[in-house]
C-alpha cells in the first residue's frame, strides 16, 4: 500500500473516526482491542471492550471490574498498550498510553 502526503495528513482524524465508530457498533473490528500491561515480572494481555474514544482529549476508555488483576497492574504501572486489528482491511493500530483508574468518583459512576 502506498500513501500520499495527503493520506498521511488525514490519517490521525481517520483513525479517531474509526475508534469512535467502534464505540457505537458492536461489530466493528476495533470494538474489542487487546490491552497490554506490565509489571516487574511479566506482561499481561487481555481483550477489552472499547467504550469511548475522545479525539479532543485523546482518551480511550474501557471499563472493568475493580477487582480485576489488570486494575492492580495499572495502579502499579500507569502505562498500557492497546492493539486494534481489522482482519478484513488488514489494518493494525498500536497505541501506547498513560492510564488512570477511576473508582468511586464521577467518572466511574458513568
Amino acid at each position: 500500500m502506498s500513501l500520499t502526503a495527503a493520506d498521511l495528513e488525514t490519517l490521525p482524524a481517520r483513525l479517531w473516526s474509526e475508534l469512535d465508530a467502534a464505540t457505537h457498533d458492536a461489530t466493528h473490528p476495533f470494538r474489542t482491542p487487546v490491552l497490554g500491561t506490565t509489571n516487574l515480572f511479566e506482561c499481561s494481555m487481555r481483550v477489552v471492550v472499547l467504550r469511548r474514544a475522545d479525539s479532543t482529549k485523546r482518551q480511550l476508555i474501557a471499563y472493568t471490574d475493580a477487582r480485576a488483576q489488570k486494575v492492580h497492574q495499572l495502579k502499579l504501572c500507569e502505562q498500557a498498550h492497546w492493539l486494534f486489528y481489522d482482519p478484513v482491511r488488514r489494518v493494525q493500530l498500536r497505541v501506547s498510553a498513560g492510564t488512570m483508574v477511576h473508582q468511586n468518583d464521577g467518572i466511574a459512576a458513568e
